[in-house]
């Protein structure tokens, strides 16, 4: 982005540079394969909140082989995420010391408990061949070819 080669003038990037490009693995929060499980992303104002809509964020991420399996492109993906105190029975102390219901005076949720959850994931991870790899086979067909 030196003088005069600003990679993206005006806010718009530059014709000449190829953006990279994303392609999607996991969708945590698809609505459609939350529900097959009865989960929700109902955390709008006003939306029908229940105690299988999920936090606002996700705070922790795992991915571990499946040792269930012989397979090793086998995994699991844990994700986990708390309540953000969000149950109408949440207690903690405040700053004086002194054990409260509701600390911040924040609505409830109409008084829905959210628990903390814990969702986990199989997924197949399958590596990309590396070029050294392909370069490799791409040789073993050029002597193999030459036998004949």
């Amino acid at each position: 982005d030196a003088t005069g080669q600003q990679i993206s003038p005006s806010g718009n990037l530059n014709p000449a540079i190829t953006p990279a490009s994303a392609i999607e693995v996991v969708n945590l929060i698809s609505a459609t394969d939350l529900a097959k499980f009865g989960y929700n992303t109902n955390n709008s104002p006003n939306s029908a909140k229940n105690s299988n809509t999920l936090s606002e964020k996700l705070e922790g991420m795992a991915l571990v082989p499946d040792i269930s399996t012989p397979d090793p492109t086998d995994y699991f993906l844990f994700v986990a995420n708390d309540n953000d105190f969000q149950s109408a029975s949440v207690k903690m102390l405040n700053a004086a010391g002194t054990i409260v219901t509701n600390p911040t005076g924040e609505a409830r949720d109409n008084l829905i408990t959210h628990d903390a959850q814990f969702l986990a994931y199989s997924v197949t991870i399958v590596p990309e061949p590396s070029s050294s790899l392909l370069i490799l086979l791409s040789g073993f067909g050029l002597i193999v070819r030459r036998r004949r």
